[in-house]
């Protein structure tokens, strides 16, 4: 189940008059959500130079990028100025829930600043759940999860959360997942205070 996959994705996409309408970060909720991330995402598809840098510094390939709509935002009103001045052009990270995409996590290219759509719930973030899958990981955070998935490929029986807020939600994020389904379970978390 990458997002790209998902039945609502491949019809919107497939739509030729369909053009996403971009709105700024803040302005973002349920309602036009799906349309902000395919914008972000076809931004960041086209963007070399932080594809580089996604891969350089986070080891976010090209190819997961485009499997989990992963994008960037420009963060620039219609003047050409920056809306928020601590987070200025920020990586866009969807949040899929078991229920679909329910927000995403903004993070500044140029420092540690993450923000949040709102109604962004604090729930498990999916990444990988084959209906058969006998081993769950569970990584601190949305990267982590990437990077795992960039591991262990798309082949392994294998369902792949973390919490959606980050290290704080994770135990709200195994409430969401049936945990008596699987074989193995797998806590890969930082060894840190948070």
């Amino acid at each position: 189940m990458g997002y790209k996959n998902e039945e609502k994705v491949i019809t919107k996409l497939a739509e030729p008059e369909w053009q996403p309408e971009i709105k700024y970060w803040y302005e973002i909720n349920l309602e036009n959500l799906f349309d902000y991330v395919i914008q972000a995402n076809n931004n960041l598809l086209s963007n070399k130079q932080y594809l580089k840098y996604l891969k350089k510094v986070h080891n976010i390939d090209k190819d997961t990028v485009d499997e989990f709509m992963i994008g960037i935002d420009f963060n620039i009103d219609n003047e050409g100025l920056h809306i928020d001045k601590e987070i200025t052009d920020a990586f866009v990270f969807p949040i899929f829930s078991v229920d679909g995409l329910v927000g995403c996590e903004l993070r500044s290219t140029t420092g540690k600043v993450i923000r949040r759509t709102k109604d962004a719930p604090k729930c498990a973030a999916v990444f990988w759940k084959p209906k058969d899958a006998e081993t769950l990981y569970v990584t601190e955070g949305l990267k982590d999860a990437y990077n795992l998935f960039q591991f262990l490929g798309k082949e392994d029986n294998y369902t792949l959360i973390c919490g959606s807020n980050g290290v704080s939600t994770t135990l709200k994020a195994l409430e969401d997942i049936e945990l008596n389904k699987f074989k193995r379970i797998v806590l890969l978390l930082d060894n840190d205070d948070a």
